[in-house]
């Protein structure tokens, strides 16, 4: 079993492509690599904030810049557009780059997102402190922070409060921990991403 910790740091590596401002993507400050000389794409690279880290990501850039060379009136394969992207971010060919490139499956959860869901049949909103992949993405540990404390206690008579736990979901957010009655433990769902 293999397990990845994604704390405030390297979650640096874990980035989604900004769709916002196209041009901030580029170094060269062409709006899309289209627009780029193809004999300067040395210089014409990824901004580390947008560069793909996964080769999925890697690819879906690839069928982007796949379908805005073709309106643009340039027809080329998805073997050249992965080979376009590969240079793009510095490797040699494609194979190194597929190599080269995580293939960490994306997380539905991140550190420092906002979240709601249940908790012992209570409802909460919170934050995300920690997730540690496990499994390879079938499976986290998250830490969640409520933004109120939660009483898991059903008793009427007694209340014991939690404002901060550490659970097993699946990628969906479901504990497979469950009350006597069945239930899960929790359900939680981002509401929110700080990942840019």
């Amino acid at each position: 079993m293999r397990e990845h910790l994604f704390d405030g740091e390297s979650l640096l590596t874990l980035v989604s492509l900004n769709k916002a401002d196209p041009r901030s993507s580029w170094s060269c400050g062409n709006a899309s690599p289209a627009l780029c000389d193809p004999h300067e794409w040395k210089d014409c690279k990824m901004q580390p904030q947008n560069r793909p880290a996964t080769r999925a990501q890697a690819k879906q850039r690839a069928r982007e810049l796949r379908a805005e060379l073709k309106s643009n009136g340039e027809d080329i394969s998805h073997a050249q557009s992965l080979e376009r992207v590969a240079q793009q971010l510095g490797f040699r060919d494609w194979n190194t780059a597929s190599a080269l490139l995580s293939n960490v499956p994306e997380l539905p959860f991140h550190v420092g997102d906002e979240v709601s869901g249940v908790y012992l049949k209570q409802k909460f909103t919170g934050g995300v402190l920690a997730v540690r992949n496990l499994n390879d993405g079938n499976a986290f540990d998250l830490t969640i922070h409520f933004d109120e404390p939660v009483d898991v206690v059903s008793w009427e008579s007694f209340s014991s409060f939690r404002q901060r736990v550490t659970v097993k979901v699946n990628a969906q957010g479901v504990s497979w921990a469950k009350t006597s009655d069945g239930e899960p433990h929790i359900r939680v769902t981002p509401i929110s991403s700080q990942i840019v």
